[in-house]
């Protein structure tokens, strides 16, 4: 006797429950790896750092394929490398001359091959715009961790932002209706979003009280860090709505199965570690 096929809604949510349990065993077999190394710090956080802003840097030159705009996925990691290199060792004034260096290389590439004055620029604005976005945060990061207490004011971003992302998902399954950017992102609601706030703000407060660090200033920062996480996920969000995808791992390379890409992965954390980082600054703690 044969069964019944499954309706639409059953086969739904059986893809569902798979990206779910795709999504917790990720976080099972990487999450004590990346915490290991964050607490290692010195050039073991360096090399992870790195390594995920190169994987990051050839999916964001991957975007553009998309768009019709080639960008070289060398000369675009290599850049993201310098410019995390420099920054993050206090060089921060080769930054500027690495990004003029990149769109110069980029323009003579596009030149070699025949572009147009328009695409040459194009292919330039968005091979500096990988550094821009990718390279740049990550060196915050790098630095925050070099910093005295380092290791806790880097945990205090994870937290924010992981605190932030999980909360979001599992409350915008649970209660999610109204929609937050429908334009930007369908799937993403306002109900989610505040439970990602409050369980982002939430751990952020416990890992500082815990650490009897929590003041006015820090506070503060455990406020608004929620918030940049999710604009952090909307900005990237839209950005794969311009480029016409649905995640952006490469095809060859999906690190974080049920994730997405790296982009997918950190973007949160993107405009946490550059609030953060700027916040640390003023508090005098970096």
């Amino acid at each position: 006797m044969t069964s019944a096929p499954k309706s639409r809604n059953q086969r739904t949510q059986a893809v569902t429950l798979t990206n779910l349990q795709q999504r917790v065993l990720t976080a099972l077999v990487l999450g004590p790896v990346v915490l290991l190394l964050v607490a290692l710090g010195d050039w073991w956080f360096f090399s992870l750092a790195v390594g995920l802003s190169v994987i990051a840097a050839l999916e964001f030159a991957n975007l553009g394929q998309h768009r019709n705009i080639h960008v070289s996925p060398l000369l675009s990691a290599a850049s993201v490398v310098a410019v995390i290199t420099a920054a993050s060792q206090n060089g921060v004034y080769l930054v500027i001359p690495l990004f003029i260096l990149t769109f110069v290389l980029t323009i003579l590439w596009a030149f070699a091959r025949r572009m147009t004055q328009h695409t040459a620029l194009i292919e330039g604005l968005m091979t500096i715009a990988a550094p821009a976005y990718i390279g740049l945060p990550t060196a915050l990061l790098v630095l925050i961790r070099n910093a005295p207490d380092g290791l806790l004011w880097l945990l205090l971003v994870l937290v924010l932002t992981w605190g932030t992302d999980i909360f979001a998902y599992f409350g915008g399954r649970l209660w999610g209706k109204t929609k937050l950017a429908p334009r930007i992102s369908p799937k993403k609601t306002v109900e989610g979003a505040l439970a990602g706030y409050l369980g982002g703000a939430g751990l952020g407060a416990l890992l500082l009280t815990l650490n009897g660090q929590l003041e006015i200033g820090t506070a503060i920062i455990v406020l608004i860090g929620p918030v940049a996480a999710i604009l952090g996920d909307l900005v990237e969000s839209a950005l794969k709505r311009a480029f016409n995808v649905k995640d952006s791992h490469l095809s060859h390379l999906n690190l974080f199965p049920g994730h997405g890409g790296v982009l997918d992965r950190t973007d949160s954390m993107i405009l946490v570690a550059c609030f953060c980082y700027f916040c640390f600054r003023l508090l005098g703690i970096v």
